[in-house]
């Protein structure tokens, strides 16, 4: 992954870990901060075509926060209603 983020792709780092889910280890915080500034950095990102990497980026927080705080059970409910 990180040779992902060094090669300045962190769309690509971001949808692999959209696909196979973040793990919510905190030696992988900084991964996932890195991924998220990068996009927050990235110029054109206001259009309606990146609609889909702004989801996966909520939906990964989302699912990091949510085990962090109420384990893996209520990750499954909520992204699945």
């Amino acid at each position: 992954m990180r040779m992902i983020l060094q090669e300045g792709n962190p769309v690509d780092a971001l949808m692999i870990y959209g696909t196979y889910e973040a793990p919510a280890f905190p030696q992988n915080f900084n991964i996932y901060r890195r991924i998220a500034l990068d996009i927050f950095s990235m110029k054109n990102m206001d259009t309606p075509d990146v609609y889909n990497t702004w989801k996966t980026l909520r939906n990964m927080f989302f699912s990091l926060v949510s085990v962090q705080r109420f384990g893996k059970m209520f990750v499954t409910v909520a992204m699945t209603s």
